[in-house]
């Protein structure tokens, strides 16, 4: 018998499969601009890249926390 998934749970892996498609548009958009050749080398979009992704997972872990207390 299959264990019945509670509502945290369920909100859980649907949140993490959300943050899933976010980041994979993220990376998409910017290895679009890289393709394109926007003015900026491969170095300067890997950058900026690294730097959204870590705002995201501040902002990610600042909710959290916000939701912790």
């Amino acid at each position: 018998m299959m264990k019945e998934e509670t509502d945290p749970e369920r909100l859980r892996r649907e949140g993490a499969e959300a943050e899933r498609v976010a980041i994979i548009g993220i990376v998409e958009r910017h290895m679009r601009l890289v393709a394109h050749g926007h003015g900026a080398d491969g170095a300067q979009v890997l950058q900026h890249l690294l730097v959204e992704l870590e705002e995201r997972e501040r902002a990610a872990r600042n909710q959290s926390e916000a939701q912790d207390l």
